[in-house]
C-alpha cells in the first residue's frame, strides 16, 4: 500500500505557515527546509513532522501557534490520516507538544 502523498506535498502545505514574531516562513528560515527536521508519513496516511524552534527561549506563544498552524494546513490536506506535530529546541517543548498533539 502506498500513501497518497509525499513529503514534497506536506512540505507544500506548511508552504504559507510563518513565524508570528517576523513574519517569514518557517520552509525559508536557516537551511533546507528551515525548521522543519523530519516529515514521516505512514501507510494509512497518518503524518508526522518534527521541527526545532528558532531558540529554546523564543515566546511559547510563537512557538505554540507555529505548531498549530503546521497541523492545520497538512489537516487541509485531501486523505489526510492523524497528523501528529513536534517541536524540539524549545524550553517548553514538552507542554507546547502535549498541548498540540492532545486529541492524538
Amino acid at each position: 500500500m502506498s500513501t497518497a502523498f509525499s513529503e514534497d506535498d506536506v512540505l507544500e502545505a506548511m508552504s504559507e505557515v510563518v513565524d508570528p514574531e517576523i513574519n517569514v516562513p518557517i520552509l525559508e528560515m536557516g537551511e533546507g527546509n528551515g525548521l522543519i527536521d523530519e516529515v514521516n508519513i505512514s501507510e494509512d496516511n497518518s503524518v508526522e513532522v518534527k521541527y526545532h524552534a528558532t531558540t529554546p527561549y523564543c515566546p511559547p506563544v510563537f512557538a505554540l501557534q507555529i505548531s498549530m498552524d503546521i497541523k492545520k494546513s497538512i489537516e487541509k490536506m485531501d486523505k489526510i490520516g492523524d497528523v501528529k506535530v513536534i517541536v524540539s529546541g524549545h524550553a517548553m517543548s514538552k507542554q507546547i507538544n502535549d498541548k498540540i498533539n492532545e486529541n492524538n
